[in-house]
């Protein structure tokens, strides 16, 4: 174990919002910060040098100084509590933590099992140690001092007594929600265009070729949610395989583009990579494959290398809390034995994952009630709120526009786009359906 509490001289300031610039500030107050205690206010905007720095205060301070989000109730265990129902919680004997994490803490010799600290992740040690910064009172109580702020504590439960002999144990991270970032507004990558032009499939029968789409031409952009509409067989489903590359349909004319590269010269790992996404109507069952394996395998095919583990748990759990999907369903075969509306979850889980460029959600709210039909919509609408997701909505009906706002309505017949418009087209169609482009 490390012999000195390392507190290295503020340099340059991290970036706003970041877990570096949560460090810089959490450094700079050790053996800083004295305040009496009736000027403490609850997790309030503080001064530096007058408020009671009881340790929930403090990490609430530090964490308004840096612009980092964190809950409110960061102080325990209300604070722990609040990490776990965000998905954000990751247990003292599961994974490591990273520096920014916010680190929970037991007392075992007080006699009461219970969380009753908490400090800022600042280093984690080869030998097994956490370095973290923690706000502390004084033995009078009167006082408050940062003098003796820095805490080594032993990771996945193991004890360490403190100069005071009272054993330390780490029961878990909460990860903060980190937004900043280095990357200067003109190095933003460029917006994504997928371009249909004069798409024409047939689909391969037993009898011979059967035409299906006679001329599509159709642009989605980053952040645009288009809608699909149309009668059943005119179309929409064979758009959205014939994009991501299902073997059953012939391409015979016209041409896909992402970004300016040529989809269909791809294959479909490569489409995938390249960042599609297809969540499919009718999800397929495969055995002996746990959903978590699934997960981590795909997203490693996309990424390019496996997650780490410390990152990943908290991943995954925050995505699945989100969609209202219980931990044990990662442990299920995918697909087996699912309900539809566990189906259709689980393709949006993987969306949230895989972040992908495009997304075609094909009927996805097909056979969900209505509950499942908000999860599953709120889901979609997070996803965008938090990239630049471009969305291909295939759909029959209008119930799910209400949840997820088109910017675009095209209406299919007869294998190729007959009108299109802004949402009141989806209201239109609403009000008269389909009987008038059937007949065209």
């Amino acid at each position: 174990m490390k012999d000195e509490f390392p507190v290295p001289p503020l340099t340059d300031n991290a970036p706003e919002g970041t877990a570096a610039r949560l460090i810089q500030i959490a450094k700079s107050q050790v053996g800083y910060i004295e305040g009496p205690k009736d000027n403490e206010t609850k997790y309030g905007a503080y001064t530096k040098a007058n408020f009671q720095p009881w340790c929930g205060s403090f990490v609430n301070w530090c964490a308004n100084e840096a612009g980092v989000k964190i809950p409110n109730t960061v102080y325990t265990p209300g604070g722990a509590a609040a990490f776990k129902k965000k998905g954000a919680w990751i247990d003292g004997d599961l994974a490591d933590p990273e520096p920014g994490d916010i680190a929970y803490f037991d007392f075992p010799s007080d006699g009461v099992d219970r969380i009753s600290h908490v400090g800022i992740v600042i280093e984690d040690n080869e030998d097994g140690t956490v370095w973290c910064i923690e706000g502390n009172t004084t033995a009078d109580g009167k006082s408050g001092s940062q003098r003796n702020g820095g805490e080594a504590c032993k990771k996945l439960r193991a004890f360490k007594k403190n100069k005071k002999g009272v054993q330390i144990s780490i029961v878990g991270f909460g990860r903060p929600k980190f937004g900043g970032s280095t990357a200067k507004k003109s190095d933003e990558p460029a917006k994504t265009n997928k371009t249909v032009k004069n798409l024409q499939v047939s689909v391969v029968t037993d009898g011979g070729d059967k035409e299906i789409l006679r001329g599509v031409d159709l642009t989605i952009r980053s952040g645009e949610t288009h809608a699909i509409m149309g009668p059943n067989g005119s179309g929409k489903s064979t758009l959205a395989y014939s994009i991501a590359g299902h073997p059953k349909y012939l391409i015979t004319g016209g041409s896909v583009t992402l970004d300016g590269a040529d989809v269909l010269e791809m294959s479909v790992d490569e489409r995938a990579k390249a960042g599609l996404f297809l969540a499919m109507q009718y999800p397929v069952e495969v055995p002996g494959v746990s959903v978590s394996n699934f997960l981590r395998t795909a997203v490693t095919a996309i990424r390019g290398e496996a997650p780490k583990v410390r990152t990943w748990v908290g991943e995954v759990k925050e995505a699945m809390a989100s969609l209202n999907i219980d931990t044990a369903f990662s442990e299920r075969n995918v697909n087996e034995g699912f309900s539809g509306g566990e189906k259709k979850r689980h393709e949006i889980l993987q969306m949230e994952l895989l972040k992908p460029k495009i997304a075609i959600l094909d009927e996805t709210d097909s056979g969900l009630d209505v509950d499942a039909l908000r999860i599953v919509s709120e889901g979609v609408n997070r996803v965008k709120a938090n990239s630049d997701l471009g969305v291909m909505l295939i759909t029959h009906y209008t119930r799910i526009l209400r949840y997820i706002k088109p910017d675009f309505v095209h209406v299919f017949a007869n294998g190729k786009i007959v009108e299109e418009g802004g949402p009141e087209l989806a209201d239109k169609l609403e009000e008269k359906g389909y009987a008038e482009y059937i007949t065209a």
